[in-house]
């Protein structure tokens, strides 16, 4: 990045209004700073964030009786395995230790029995392990059509086409714009040195934005995701308001969890009152909390890993498989917030800069209770990958008799969800042959991803109804606090 931009950048963070800080998806690293140093608070390097890591407790649930579908044929007669040792094929008493092909030893007459339990019932279902290799035993009932309704909204969604440009903005071209505006109500307008247009408009009393997304994807019974974001801002002839939360979640086995809550809300009055709120909780525990008054320059960086388990009984046809599966990742948001009263030059700002992430994959394990059967799980899904990178600002402008509320605010996210494959196997060991191996698609789905631009909007706003006497009343301004 060429120096001359870099300190561009960094004059206009400290000045007025707003900066969109870069939020890396899918990890959770420091925060950088525009220019791509380690991001510093009056001269402290922020540390990368720390290990902490929230665990739900091991939950009991049951999966819905018509989540699997069986692949059922034409039944097949049944017939009784003879009682044979698995090594010289000759016939045994029940009483008689006979070695299975996975070192267990268990006595012949228990082994058969088990053995031909499994078969009468394969036969019902069409199959035999006599002569079945590998089989596809059933799947779960998740629609495609669904899933591939649920996506279509994401393919609408994409990057705007002339998004507002943080290297056009410094704070000497904001005054150009304030000035540029006096007496403009509608319309666009071009500033020297900026090259995107800059919109006028007219309100009576106060200038709100309200911008806000939400998706839920997949199937709750087997797995799903909710995220939602937003962002709102506020400016009157008081002062401004600056705020953004998100949140993300999934369902696994029909059990809805929030995964992550993460927001933030600046304000800065004209009496001379800024304030500034931060909150992130993953699985319900509050990582962080701040409120603070004042004159504000604060900047944080949390995260935590997280894992939430579940664990329950699935039939793959007379296979009862006892099944963990859970949520793994990680979890965090980055927060810059900063707050001005500057009577000197006539203005008030509220900034914010928000970049919370979700990164969380499923895992599964499988056991049986059974000796004479192994069982297991094949494959991972990506439940979800998602970032949000909000920077949001307002500054009221009071000079010139006119009452000025410059917008200007990035907003953008990534989000990719449910892409992967896991099946459930179980494998019989037979005294003939190979072993026959069962298996069941659990899920699988090419997945879900979208990258946009919530907002994009540099903007003045002329507020109308306004007192001259208000507008030119005194203000005061307190110190600067700075926290880590």
């Amino acid at each position: 990045m060429p120096r001359s931009l870099k300190s561009l950048l960094r004059h206009w963070l400290s000045s007025l209004c707003i900066a969109a800080a870069a939020v890396p998806a899918f990890a959770a690293p420091p925060l950088k700073g525009l220019d791509g140093s380690r991001a510093t608070v009056k001269g402290t390097v922020v540390a990368p964030p720390g290990g902490q890591v929230v665990r739900m407790p091991v939950k009991q649930v049951q999966m819905q009786p018509n989540a699997i579908q069986l692949n059922k044929r034409a039944a097949v007669a049944y017939k009784a395995f003879d009682m044979l040792d698995p090594k010289t094929k000759q016939p045994v008493s029940a009483d008689a230790v006979i070695t299975l092909d996975n070192g267990k030893q268990m006595k012949a007459g228990e082994y058969y029995a088990e053995l031909n339990r499994l078969e009468k019932s394969l036969n019902a279902l069409g199959y035999s392990l006599r002569t079945d290799k590998k089989v596809n035993l059933g799947q779960s009932r998740i629609n495609p059509a669904s899933f591939a309704k649920q996506a279509q909204p994401l393919a609408r969604l994409r990057k705007g086409a002339a998004p507002v440009q943080m290297n056009q903005i410094n704070s000497q071209l904001m005054t150009s714009v304030a000035k540029s505006s006096m007496g403009k109500t509608s319309g666009t307008f071009q500033v020297q040195g900026i090259a995107t247009p800059v919109t006028a408009t007219f309100v009576p009393t106060e200038h709100r934005v309200e911008k806000s997304f939400e998706h839920i994807l997949g199937d709750p019974s087997i797995a799903s995701v909710h995220v939602r974001g937003n962002v709102k801002l506020l400016g009157n002839k008081d002062g401004v308001n600056t705020s953004a939360s998100a949140a993300g979640g999934g369902s696994l086995i029909s059990n809805s969890v929030d995964l992550v809550r993460a927001s933030t809300e600046v304000s800065s009055t004209r009496n001379g009152q800024g304030r500034a709120k931060m909150n992130i909780s993953v699985l319900g525990q509050t990582l962080y909390n701040f409120d603070q008054s004042g004159n504000l320059n604060t900047q944080i960086t949390k995260s935590s890993s997280f894992d939430v388990p579940f664990k329950t009984t699935i039939p793959v046809g007379p296979f009862a498989l006892s099944v963990t599966v859970g949520a793994k990742g990680a979890a965090g948001a980055q927060f810059k917030v900063i707050t001005t009263v500057d009577g000197a030059n006539e203005y008030v700002s509220a900034t914010a800069n928000f970049g919370p992430y979700l990164n969380a994959k499923v895992y599964a394990q499988a056991g049986i209770s059974l000796l004479i059967v192994e069982a297991g799980v094949r494959g991972e899904i990506n439940l979800v990958d998602m970032s949000m990178n909000v920077g949001g600002g307002l500054m009221l402008r009071y000079g010139g008799g006119e009452l000025k509320v410059c917008e200007l605010i990035i907003s953008s996210y990534h989000l990719e969800a449910l892409s992967g494959s896991i099946s459930l196997y179980a494998k019989v060991y037979v005294p003939f042959a190979d072993d026959p191996e069962y298996t069941l698609n659990l899920f699988n789905w090419t997945g879900f991803r979208a990258d946009a631009d919530l907002y994009n909007s540099l903007k003045v706003v002329t507020l109308g109804s306004r007192p001259l006497d208000d507008v030119r009343a005194p203000i005061t301004g307190g110190g600067v606090l700075t926290t880590r």
